[in-house]
């Protein structure tokens, strides 16, 4: 059984699932401001259902704690129902069903009651699409119980976010897992196939999609022209707070499933779509240059149709696999500082995130953050554990150096940057015929020294070096990077 660390009050949380990709033949695709992803169900310690808000009803309802696996449906009460409390329309989401609903009405209760005490669903039902007897309300009553509490507990009050919107869930669609469409604060959830169960029974898929939704409220506009890198981040986002709210790094262990493999041999098959607990040599961004080869959530199966051993794979495309990296990399984090910590950065690096950022910028919003909220203290960590992921700061152009490259020098010993924390100007100690840039945040080039001449320099490590000094009085304080040619130093401006 799984609990939710450092959520006040403490009481122990449900978690989620991911995109489905490749190798399967499920619902796959990725609509403008949206993402199609999976999760996985995960075991809550116990369940305490929280009271009602003024004005709002809370109703009685049967739910998972989780998935199925966690065992039979508890009773738990609806929070903030609107109006007469007989729909599952309320404060933060609204939930109607593709087959019993097809209008787009919400769910009501039995016999149009505020009784929602559905029996529980199978945890397969493809059969709904075509027939609406093997469809069971159950599924929106669970869907709207796990989102609320998460957009609830974990946006509103943990957070501190101002959820001031309500997203539109579909129930019971054909394929696998889910999506959503974020610009139209819109989900889907689907009904399952031969290689993914029910979804709308797995709180993970719910948490995971959810966040989506949550990057693009706070700010975090990207979409499905961003770049891969992008696209990464956004998977590593959903990943990481979906784990950290359940305080468990695996993803999809119950909806998750492989058809019978029969005879054929292999490796096991993976029990959860993904995780971020991974191999830190393995998963690796490796400075930009990460593993052509990265795969995860296999599956090895006997295809009945052409009499075949079948592999593949969950995740096999940058989108998903890179996004593992980035997730693993703040599973990482939270380890050493902890989830209040981590979690606040998380959410602040994403509102500095734009449509084309990546991992290098990414970093550098982290870091900023961190100024922001904590002066800095952090900032070390966070770059130690980030490189051990082969994630750094940006670098550009190298330095041609020819003693360098006679005697090779650690990078950072190519320049000095003092004072640090800086404040009227920075100095730099840096090879002759050096650029000097300073950064911001996201970036952008603020100020710039002229490559240092010849002319007073002095013999040093690297070869003849000089000082130059960037005079930065008129910047706002924060989080900086000093660059020459592929270094980067951070440094912070204070006032």
């Amino acid at each position: 059984m799984r609990t939710t660390a450092s959520i006040p009050p403490q009481r122990p949380v449900p978690r989620a699932i991911l995109p489905v990709a490749g190798h399967f033949p499920v619902l796959w695709r990725r609509l403008s401001g949206g993402s199609f992803l999976f999760l996985a169900a995960v075991s809550v310690a116990f369940l305490v259902a929280l009271p009602a808000s003024r004005g709002a009803a809370a109703q009685q309802a049967l739910v998972y704690d989780a998935s199925p696996e966690e065992g039979a449906p508890i009773e738990v009460a609806l929070q903030r129902l609107a109006g007469s409390a007989t729909t599952l329309n309320g404060q933060y989401v609204r939930v109607t069903s593709n087959v019993l609903q097809p209008g787009g009405e919400p769910v009501q209760g039995k016999n149009g009651t505020s009784d929602f005490r559905f029996d529980a669903a199978a945890p397969t039902t493809a059969d709904c699409i075509t027939d609406a007897a093997a469809c069971s309300a159950f599924d929106a009553v669970n869907v709207y119980y796990h989102i609320d509490r998460f957009a609830h507990e974990f946006w509103a009050e943990r957070l501190g976010v101002d959820v001031d919107f309500q997203v539109d869930v579909t129930t019971h669609i054909a394929g696998s897992g889910g999506f959503a469409i974020a610009p139209e604060r819109t989900m889907k959830i689907a009904v399952g196939d031969i290689f993914m169960l029910n979804a709308a029974l797995s709180d993970d898929v719910l948490y995971h999609e959810y966040t989506h939704l949550m990057a693009w409220e706070v700010g975090w506009k990207s979409d499905r022209d961003s770049p891969e890198e992008t696209k990464a981040l956004g998977e590593g986002y959903a990943d990481y707070f979906t784990s950290t709210y359940t305080n468990d790094p695996r993803f999809a262990e119950w909806v998750v499933t492989c058809p019978d493999r029969q005879h054929c041999e292999g490796p096991a098959n993976d029990n959860e779509f993904r995780r971020l607990d991974l191999d830190q040599s393995e998963w690796n961004f490796q400075f930009g240059e990460p593993s052509q080869t990265l795969r995860y959530g296999f599956c090895l199966r006997f295809h009945e149709g052409d009499g075949k051993c079948k592999a593949s794979f969950n995740n096999r495309t940058p989108q998903y696999t890179w996004g593992m990296i980035w997730g693993a990399a703040l599973w990482d984090l939270r380890g050493v500082l902890g989830a209040d910590v981590v979690d606040r950065l998380a959410l602040e690096g994403m509102r500095r995130h734009a449509r084309d950022t990546d991992f290098s910028g990414a970093l550098a919003h982290l870091l900023d953050a961190d100024f922001a909220l904590w002066e800095g203290i952090h900032s070390d960590t966070i770059r130690d554990v980030f490189a051990a992921r082969g994630v750094d700061l940006a670098s550009v152009v190298s330095v041609e150096n020819p003693d360098e490259a006679a005697s090779p020098q650690p990078r950072q010993a190519l320049i000095s940057v003092w004072p640090n924390p800086a404040a009227e100007r920075i100095h730099v100690d840096a090879p002759i015929g050096a650029r000097i840039v300073l950064l911001d945040a996201i970036g952008r080039e603020v100020l710039t020294a002229e490559p240092v001449g010849a002319h007073g320099a002095t013999a040093g490590r690297g070869g003849a070096r000089a000082e130059r000094i960037l005079e930065t009085a008129h910047l706002p304080a924060g989080w900086y990077a000093v660059r020459v040619g592929d270094v980067v130093q951070p440094v912070i401006l204070s006032r």
